[in-house]
């Protein structure tokens, strides 16, 4: 946000009753299912199969 985007938020805050400025920030949870893990043939570690995600 530069100063001029900044300065017409802050001018327009005086004619509203609420105002929120700050960043979006989305959670997102995943689910791993160890039983369908397999071997990684480029690193040679056991993968972490993903089996579901909620945000």
């Amino acid at each position: 946000m530069d100063k001029e985007i900044l300065q017409e938020v802050i001018t327009g805050i005086k004619d509203v009753s609420i105002a929120i400025v700050g960043d979006f920030c989305l959670d997102a949870y995943w689910f791993t299912d160890d039983s369908k893990s397999e071997i990684s043939m480029e690193t040679g570690e056991p993968t972490i199969p993903v089996r579901e995600q909620k945000y």
